[in-house]
């Protein structure tokens, strides 16, 4: 996980003041990977909380229960879709 920087909106062909956090990798057999999250996707929300950075990801992330299933507002190809990871 990494913030998005101005380079990487641009990069991404988003506006520069779009704000997330990007996916740099998803491990082959992960509950990401299983739950259809990519490389380059970008995480906007977990369970309805704003995830403006990498900071605001992991308080949130911190929250999480072992058992809960998590849903994710994600930014992809400029479209935006919520995704669910189930432990």
């Amino acid at each position: 996980m990494q913030d998005l920087t101005s380079e990487t909106a641009r990069q991404l062909n988003l506006p520069a003041n779009q704000q997330g956090v990007v996916i740099d990798r998803v491990e082959p057999g992960s509950l990401a990977e299983e739950s259809g999250l990519h490389q380059g996707d970008i995480i906007i929300e977990l369970n309805r909380k704003s995830a403006k950075n990498t900071r605001d990801y992991e308080q949130v992330v911190s929250r999480i229960k072992k058992d809960e299933t998590v849903l994710l507002l994600i930014k992809r190809q400029g479209g935006t879709i919520f995704v669910t990871i189930s432990p």
